[in-house]
């Protein structure tokens, strides 16, 4: 399960260094996986990811929001085992999501138990459990400090 410092550690990866790559072909569930979900229908992933270029991510939580332009977004959530490859790197046989880069690196997704992988503009994602991570104070950050957890322990 992505726990909120790995789902930072991981943004912050991605921003670094697969920020400003174009997607060129993208593989979904070359290994079907039963606890994999998508957003409906998956048959669309690559005909909205490739010639996206990404625009860097952001940890929502325990959530990675990747950016890509024109206001797409991908949600990596749960169990979702993320590998960058190097150009060279041999390709895993099963993942649930690899998306090849313009230099020939990759950004390879696997499900672990369960997880999500869900694509969406910006601003259509309803999901409740995102909305929460994407609107309250990060227990990282500066705002989540001791009068706004006293302020959670008040309301219960």
């Amino acid at each position: 399960m992505l726990e909120i410092p790995e789902a930072h550690a991981r943004s912050s990866e991605i921003s670094t260094l697969l920020k400003d790559k174009q997607v060129s072909a993208v593989e979904v569930l070359s290994s079907p996986h039963k606890f994999a979900f998508f957003t409906d229908p998956v048959s669309c992933y690559p005909e909205l990811l490739i010639d996206r270029r990404i625009e860097g991510a952001r940890a929502q939580g325990g959530q990675i929001e990747m950016l890509f332009d024109r206001d797409l977004r991908l949600v990596l959530n749960d169990g979702i085992n993320m590998r960058v490859l190097a150009p060279e790197a041999k390709r895993p046989l099963k993942h649930q999501l690899l998306l090849t880069l313009s230099d020939g690196s990759a950004l390879c997704c696997s499900v672990q138990m369960y997880g999500g992988l869900h694509l969406y503009q910006s601003g259509e994602n309803g999901n409740s459990y995102f909305q929460v991570a994407r609107d309250k104070p990060n227990p990282l950050s500066s705002a989540f400090d001791a009068d706004y957890f006293r302020s959670l322990i008040r309301s219960v």
